[in-house]
């Protein structure tokens, strides 16, 4: 434990005893090797910040805290991540469960996202690299350009931010149902509008 009183876990092979649930400050990783300690990992209710490691949680994880994923990290779920407060931030190499259900807070990802289906039933979401279908029942904030592989689904809550004169697009590689609201802002709000736009 260090002077600030953060855990740093830098075990070789992760020899310290697994970790279900998180509610402290966790970092781990800063060398590019499989780290398990994290392998059961279900309840993150702290702040885990994931550098260059692989993790492995083999059922369900749940995120209220912080999540924070940065270089050559992955993070492989076995089942669905559900976040209902708090931020994920997977700007890391893959984020990899079978479901995203975000039902609050914020989660932002500017590294690859596989998962089959995202759902967006409240909170914010914003990605670069999306596999599979996103449904959106919330918010969608494009911070440049997403890429989705699968369907794009905007229910009748569902607001789309963009902003315009900007590089932010939306690519989508399915079905395109449009609903609800969008919302485009102006980079530079002093610049009046032209004749017609």
């Amino acid at each position: 434990i260090g002077r600030e009183g953060t855990l740093h876990l830098n075990l070789p092979g992760g020899g310290a005893a697994p970790i279900v649930t998180n509610a402290a400050f966790v970092q781990v990783g800063f060398e590019a090797r499989e780290f398990d300690s994290l392998n059961n990992l279900a309840n993150n209710t702290g702040t885990l910040e994931i550098q260059s490691q692989t993790i492995r949680a083999p059922g369900n994880m749940h995120n209220s805290g912080s999540l924070r994923m940065f270089g050559d990290s992955s993070f492989v779920i076995g089942g669905a991540y559900t976040q209902t407060a708090g931020s994920t931030e997977a700007n890391g190499n893959a984020f990899t469960p079978d479901a995203i259900i975000v039902n609050g807070g914020t989660f932002t990802a500017f590294g690859d996202i596989f998962a089959d289906s995202i759902n967006i039933n409240a909170g914010t979401f914003t990605a670069h690299e999306v596999s599979g279908s996103v449904f959106n029942n919330a918010t969608v904030d494009l911070a440049g350009e997403m890429f989705i592989d699968g369907s794009y689904t905007q229910a009748d809550t569902g607001l789309l931010i963009l902003a315009l004169g900007a590089t932010e697009q939306v690519h989508i590689g399915g079905l395109a149902s449009l609903s609800g609201r969008l919302n485009l802002l102006r980079p530079h709000p002093e610049i009046p509008l032209g004749h017609g736009q």
